[in-house]
């Protein structure tokens, strides 16, 4: 077939000089278009999905999660944040009233719908009873919407404990402390609100 007198060159059942039937698609027809499917069937009409299930059904068998990964488990939080941990923001409100959420934003919006008689000034009240053993109560008040942090200290100044550190709206407050994991002797409670700071000494005896 290719012209050589004497050569052993022939014709394959595709017409191919020297052809080895390669030509041929899966149903045996030379130069045909059939291909296998993804279960092996010539012609067939079966697909592998996003999912990597293979069948007749053009639908997907899982869904996209919001990372964008087929059959992945990644869904959105309260916050709209992809796998995320929802509500992270603290905020405490007038009279202790508590919640999280998912931005400083939200926070102001929910601490500033208070129309409650305000403090005009910080204020941090001296506990009661004191001395006390182990159980006290501190009131202190906000005048202000602001980042609020109260801590224990001891009398050389080295921080003990963190009490609150929040958010609060303008308003009163109260928190209760119990120190029976620390020795009798006098004792510092600083708030810090804003720019403005007040101490107080309370008085632990066992």
């Amino acid at each position: 077939c290719n012209d050589e007198c004497g050569g052993s060159a022939v014709l394959d059942e595709c017409g191919v000089c020297e052809g080895d039937n390669t030509d041929q698609d899966c149903a045996g027809v030379c130069f045909g278009d059939a291909i296998e499917d993804c279960n092996g069937e010539c012609g067939g009409s079966a697909a592998e999905d996003q999912c990597g299930v293979c069948d007749t059904d053009l639908e997907n068998d899982c869904i996209e999660d919001c990372a964008g990964e087929w059959g992945g488990s990644a869904i959105k939080d309260e916050c709209g944040v992809c796998d995320g941990d929802g509500p992270q923001f603290e905020c405490i409100g007038y009279q202790g009233n508590y919640g999280m959420f998912c931005s400083e934003e939200a926070c102001e919006e929910y601490l500033l719908d208070a129309s409650d008689s305000l403090p005009t000034q910080l204020f941090l009240g001296q506990n009661y009873p004191n001395p006390f053993n182990p159980t006290t109560t501190i009131d202190y008040g906000i005048s202000t919407l602001s980042k609020t942090n109260i801590s224990l200290y001891d009398l050389q100044g080295k921080k003990l404990k963190t009490l609150i550190n929040s958010i609060h709206r303008p308003g009163y407050y109260s928190i209760t402390l119990t120190l029976d994991n620390l020795y009798s002797g006098i004792y510092i409670v600083k708030i810090v609100s804003g720019n403005t700071s007040q101490i107080r000494k309370i008085a632990l005896v066992k």
